[in-house]
């Protein structure tokens, strides 16, 4: 013969267990469990950027070291324009006016010196990893 008052308690335990497990799912949900999407979003994150400051007749710093796919910013802070010319051509900005910039989007691995044309004393490295 069957108790029925523990078949009746087996029942409410089972219903218990998935009320609770109904709970943790929906608390779960609330408190927001990252999902790929979020993942993406994170590796897709801006590249860095690095700054160069020209100023007094110089790059500084004069010797930058950064990864492919990083943002090299040369700022120029002299009264007088400015260039950034790779030494065997692989980029120029140009005449960078006081008060302006320039971006470069670093790409292939390698060492490129650099220059201003208007004063070839002015000079610096960038290495690209």
């Amino acid at each position: 013969m069957i108790d029925s008052s523990s078949h009746l308690r087996s029942r409410r335990l089972r219903r218990g267990g998935a009320s609770t497990l109904a709970s943790i799912l929906a608390a779960l949900l609330l408190v927001g469990v990252p999902s790929g999407g979020q993942a993406q979003r994170r590796a897709a994150a801006p590249a860095k950027t690095h700054l160069v400051i020209i100023q007094g007749l110089r790059y500084e710093p004069q010797t930058l070291v950064v990864r492919r796919g990083e943002r090299i910013r040369w700022i120029n802070k002299d009264p007088f324009p400015h260039t950034v010319t790779a030494t065997k051509g692989a980029f120029d900005s140009h005449s960078i006016p006081a008060d302006g910039s320039w971006t470069l989007v670093a790409g292939k691995a390698g060492t490129y010196d650099y220059a201003c044309t208007f004063h070839p004393t002015m000079t610096g490295k960038l290495e690209v990893r």
